[in-house]
């Protein structure tokens, strides 16, 4: 007998209690046919099975990629006693009261320790012996000069720099055996404000929650942006763009993008950097809240002006060129403890501690003991990888995550009013020029081929910036539940509808400026360039007008700013037009006449002929130019030239795959190493 109880509300993201009735045998998973459905991303389609054996309950992971944990420890198998916590995957803790579990309400921070944690760098050891205990719902600053190592510290914490010696554990369990729960309850504030300033501040709550719970209903995501909203003190200014906020408000959006997940730690990086006293203090007190609620709040600070708000202080000094824990207790005692007066003078200390024993080391943390094991342990000594992996993840997960980077991706562009100008009116522009300019040609190719580069220059810079302009937004949605491919997936659905209406207006107003530029003077060219329809001139340029979006993200992927990504443009677009049967000089020819860039069905022949080496250096980079089949295509239409039409437009079809299959290679390979951002 099986026992169904409902799935996760998605109007209040509520985890179901899982009765077990004795005698039953009960499947918890995200499969329709388990007994208990569980739809969520860190859950297996057949995660757990709970079956009695007698008396006692057994418990068995079903080879999940999450895992089970009985009293916090991973198992594989174990009996069940009244009491035991049970977490599936990255449920709230459950607990066995004899007869079913009981969800718990999983509100209450982390307790965090730190045991002999040394992290190196560059070869150098930048921490040394880092020995923290960290109360669960208390607010702890952390201090120190200018690249002592407060950032590395939060790495650390964070899980996304690994400790060369020692370890973390959070509720005496280790991070490194537990690490998909633990990344999965943090936030992480990076000092950087990572909000999108073209959305408003209820964009950004919404759209963030739509990414991070795609389970949810709206009236639970509109809750969920609601509670953000008030518990920063933003609820006055949802209406006002991101990028019209004052540091301390962006600050604050921050704060509430990483509340949509419930943290249990949250981890801030300079939070008050740049900021006046005032708003430094709103922030704090922000924070100060957030820990009174039972968060575990960690944040790093270069100031000490705020100091009062915080419950404990751990100040890093510099011992041999290291860092070192300085100081550890209640703010009111850094100073007397360092025997100084004021800050400047404090900071001079910490830049040479030489003796530990001059200051009162731990004095908040009895567990922190100096025998602490600190041994150090196997693997890399460099970062791990940001990034987890979220197999667990459904199709329905991804289509919905896919349109909200579609819907985020439009917004911001009809918010950018010259973008969006430039966009509509580019392909009218390029069309007229092309017309005028080429109007006087003895040949039709020579403006096929010119409205193909124009379509292939409007794709690329219509996405060069995109992907780079949000590489850290990304990496902090990605951190939370976003899936690579639904990000790029959504991307290439932006790129695809605004490629379409810019190669409908580039064909459209060419066609419509032919009988006037060129006249009855050339009747055979006008003839040409009139005999293909209008929607098949716009199918060519919209795929090489998508072949140019691709190159576009391609690089956006690979370029380190906007900056060098826009630079890299000519680079891209020189070839295709260096490279082309216009640009070698046989662009008044037939097609059926030898050209290095002739028929790609005449490659063979070509190669086997006797012919300079310089046009066989042509011939072969031309290959993967989409310029060459989508000139080919059009013009061989036009001029019904149907000797081998049908083979250029398979060649322009495996170009565009290949663009594809090779940006989506390079974006799944850059994306594993945009963690560095987050440090």
């Amino acid at each position: 007998m099986n026992a169904v109880v409902d799935n996760i509300d998605p109007t209040t993201l509520q985890w179901p209690d899982i009765p077990v009735p004795i005698g039953t045998i009960v499947v918890v998973g995200r499969s329709s046919s388990c007994s208990v459905q569980l739809t969520h991303a860190s859950i297996g389609r057949r995660h757990t099975q709970l079956a009695w054996n007698g008396s006692h309950l057994e418990i068995l992971d079903l080879d999940s990629r999450f895992g089970t944990l009985v009293n916090g420890v991973r198992i594989r198998q174990a009996m069940l006693k009244p009491g035991d916590t049970v977490r599936i995957g990255s449920s709230p803790p459950y607990r066995f009261d004899g007869q079913r579990l009981r969800v718990e309400v999983d509100g209450q921070g982390m307790n965090i320790d730190l045991h002999g944690v040394s992290v190196i760098r560059g070869g150098a050891k930048r921490l040394d012996r880092i020995n923290l205990h960290i109360q669960t719902g208390s607010l702890v600053g952390i201090i120190g000069p200018s690249g002592v190592g407060k950032s590395l510290l939060l790495g650390c914490l964070s899980s996304t720099i690994e400790a060369a010696e020692g370890q973390i554990t959070f509720d005496n369990l280790p991070v490194r055996e537990h690490q998909d729960y633990y990344r999965s309850r943090i936030g992480f504030v990076t000092q950087d404000d990572l909000v999108d300033g073209s959305l408003t501040v209820n964009e950004n709550l919404y759209y963030s929650a739509q990414i991070r719970h795609p389970d949810a209903a709206r009236p639970a995501i509109r809750k969920m942006v609601e509670e953000g909203l008030n518990a920063v003190g933003l609820a006055a200014d949802h209406h006002k763009l991101a990028g019209h906020l004052s540091g301390g408000q962006r600050k604050r959006l921050s704060v509430a993008i990483e509340l949509l997940l419930t943290p249990r730690l949250l981890l801030l990086d300079e939070p008050t950097s740049g900021l006046d006293p005032h708003r430094q203090a709103n922030v704090m007190d922000m924070l100060r809240r957030l820990s009174r609620q039972g968060i575990t709040v960690v944040c790093s600070t270069h100031t000490l002006d705020t100091l009062h708000y915080l419950d404990r202080v751990v100040v890093l000094g510099l011992k041999d060129g290291v860092a070192v824990v300085a100081f550890d207790g209640e703010p009111g005692q850094l100073l007397p403890a360092f025997n100084v007066r004021t800050t400047a003078d404090l900071f001079d200390r910490l830049m040479g501690v030489e003796r530990l024993s001059q200051v009162p080391v731990n004095t908040a943390a009895p567990s922190q003991a100096s025998d602490i094991d600190s041994a150090p342990h196997p693997g890399s000594l460099e970062p791990l990888s940001l990034i987890p992996s979220r197999k667990a993840v459904t199709g329905r997960h991804m289509m919905r995550q896919t349109l909200v980077v579609l819907q985020k991706s439009l917004v911001g562009l009809r918010r950018d009013r010259v973008s969006l100008l430039l966009a509509l009116v580019q392909p009218a522009v390029l069309a007229g020029l092309v017309i005028m300019s080429q109007q006087n040609q003895p040949r039709s190719a020579f403006v096929h081929f010119f409205l193909v580069v124009s379509a292939f220059w409007l794709g690329m810079t219509l996405t060069v910036r995109e992907i780079v302009k949000e590489r850290k937004l990304y990496v902090r949605d990605r951190l939370a539940t976003l899936v690579p491919n639904a990000y790029f997936a959504g991307k290439l659905l932006y790129a695809t509808i605004l490629v379409a209406i810019q190669s409908l207006i580039l064909a459209g107003i060419a066609r419509l400026l032919v009988p006037w530029f060129v006249g009855l003077r050339h009747e055979p060219v006008l003839n040409s360039l009139s005999q293909s329809p209008l929607l098949f001139d716009w199918v060519i340029l919209f795929f090489v007008g998508c072949g140019g979006a691709l190159i576009g993200y391609l690089i956006s992927t690979l370029a380190t700013s906007e900056r060098a990504a826009v630079a890299l443009l000519p680079l891209a677009l020189l070839p295709q037009v260096l490279l082309s049967r216009v640009a070698f000089g046989d662009g008044g020819q037939s097609w059926g006449d030898d050209s290095p860039v002739g028929p790609i069905a005449s490659f063979g022949k070509y190669v086997a002929a006797t012919h300079p080496i310089q046009e066989l250096f042509v011939l072969v980079g031309s290959l993967p130019m989409i310029t060459r089949p989508g000139t080919a295509v059009l013009d061989m239409f036009a001029t019904n030239d149907w000797d081998n039409w049908a083979i250029e437009v398979g060649y322009l079809g495996v170009l565009l795959l290949g663009y594809l299959c090779v940006t989506t290679m390079a974006f799944h390979w850059a994306e594993r190493r945009w963690d560095s951002m987050l440090r």
